[in-house]
């Protein structure tokens, strides 16, 4: 079996899994059986939460944003054309306009409300599930890492190869050094002064 009937098969198994996982976690979100750890865990949140929590929190969110994913998908793909990957630049966008539909279907299809516990600061016009921000950003920056995946792996086989090198020159400089090649030459043996008579 050739790598591209791997990667298919890799590509595969994770994209079964994800699906499975999502489907038995929509199920119950639908039959309401999650409804009560929901209230509870934003209630938790509501009587806990400080300024500088608040603060951090938008602050990840961001991340998820559609402005920030879509200079980071810009920026990318203007980096992977110019680098000469086009076809990592395809996917990335291809990705993430596909997952911009998926996730506009399945908000849809589910139109779940948003918690009310919080009064919100900026209204949102879109159901709360699944998450945009955080499927934005799971795309993306998922996307981002295969496509540098690449590098960093032969970049740490690089270093490696160099600090062996570097190891094996040092050992074998070592061994070749004449002062240490003359103090490794064996003591001459004592000589002992004769007795008379011998």
């Amino acid at each position: 079996m050739g790598a591209l009937g791997i990667f298919l098969i890799a590509g595969l198994i994770v994209a079964a899994t994800g699906t499975a996982l999502f489907v038995a976690l929509a199920s119950h979100v639908r039959s309401g059986s999650t409804q009560a750890f929901d209230d509870s865990v934003t209630r938790w949140m509501r009587a806990h939460h400080t300024g500088e929590l608040d603060a951090v929190m938008l602050e990840v969110t961001a991340l998820g944003t559609g402005t920030v994913v879509l200079m980071i998908v810009a920026v990318a793909a203007l980096f992977l054309i110019l680098t000469q990957h086009k076809y990592s630049a395809i996917l990335l966008i291809a990705s993430t306009l596909g997952g911009l539909v998926l996730n506009g279907v399945l908000k849809f299809g589910f139109n779940r409300s948003r918690p009310s516990l919080f009064v919100p600061t900026v209204h949102a016009v879109s159901s709360s599930l699944p998450s945009g921000h955080a499927m934005s950003a799971a795309i993306v920056y998922t996307t981002v890492a295969y496509n540098v995946i690449a590098g960093v792996v032969i970049g740490v086989a690089w270093a490696g190869f160099c600090m062996a090198t570097l190891e094996a020159i040092q050992k074998f400089g070592l061994r070749r050094d004449p002062r240490i090649l003359q103090d490794e030459k064996p003591a001459p043996p004592e000589t002992r002064p004769m007795r008379a008579g011998s």
